[in-house]
């Protein structure tokens, strides 16, 4: 009977001219080896580009896609920074986009992540048209609607604040995304 994937396969060591060697000891390997290889895919099962085998901790698995991050922290930020995060060389595209500060007396910061492929100098595209109000102190702003998530290959992704109100030391950003296939 298979073990895997619900539980590891217990096997017994076998020593040479001691033990007997049985045909039900090589075909629980097979099994167990079969288990794994349907759980791992060949040919038009294998996941498609970009998803990753992730474990749960404890034990199970599944294909998922393969979701990197990238963030930057701003200290006392005062609502007009336009400050460089990273350059894509490949397309991705944003899935999420977190945001918290630290201060006090209600603090608020405006701010919005854009792109160009060509020109860092230039407008860009808004990931969030009209940028995003963060207010949240403990446990961050989510963004998960964008009217422009798609980011081409070869751009530079960049942040700007607009409006800062209240007392603020720091607002953190992390942007996750997907690269695309």
């Amino acid at each position: 009977m298979v073990a895997f994937p619900t539980s590891i396969k217990t096997f017994t060591e076998k020593e040479d001219n001691v033990d007997t060697v049985l045909a039900a000891h090589v075909n629980d390997i097979q099994v167990e080896v079969v288990a794994t290889e349907l759980k791992i895919g060949t040919g038009s099962s294998t996941p498609a580009d970009g998803k990753v085998m992730r474990g749960s901790g404890a034990g199970a698995s599944s294909w998922e896609d393969d979701i990197q991050s990238k963030s930057i922290t701003i200290e006392n930020p005062d609502g007009s920074e336009d400050i460089s995060m990273f350059f894509a060389n490949e397309a991705i595209t944003i899935t999420e986009i977190r945001a918290v500060l630290i201060g006090a007396s209600t603090p608020s910061v405006t701010w919005t992540i854009r792109h160009n492929a060509t020109d860092r100098s230039a407008g860009g595209s808004e990931v969030v048209t009209g940028g995003t109000v963060t207010t949240s102190v403990t446990g961050g702003d989510d963004v998960t609607s964008f009217n422009d998530a798609t980011i081409p290959a070869d751009s530079f992704v960049w942040l700007e604040t607009t409006a800062k109100s209240g007392t603020v030391t720091e607002l953190q950003l992390t942007i996750y995304f997907t690269k695309d296939s």
